[in-house]
């Protein structure tokens, strides 16, 4: 099974990806925002 899942990020652009391991990918994403420098446009 594959998941597909749409986010808007805070420039309110919206991203979009696919996965077969839903948590991984939202893990990686919330580990992306936490590395981000506080200016950047991440979720």
């Amino acid at each position: 099974m594959f998941f597909v899942y749409i986010l808007r990020c805070n420039d309110n652009t919206l991203y979009t990806g696919w996965t077969t391991d839903l948590n991984k990918s939202l893990n990686a994403i919330i580990v992306v925002k936490e590395l981000s420098t506080p200016d950047a446009d991440y979720l």
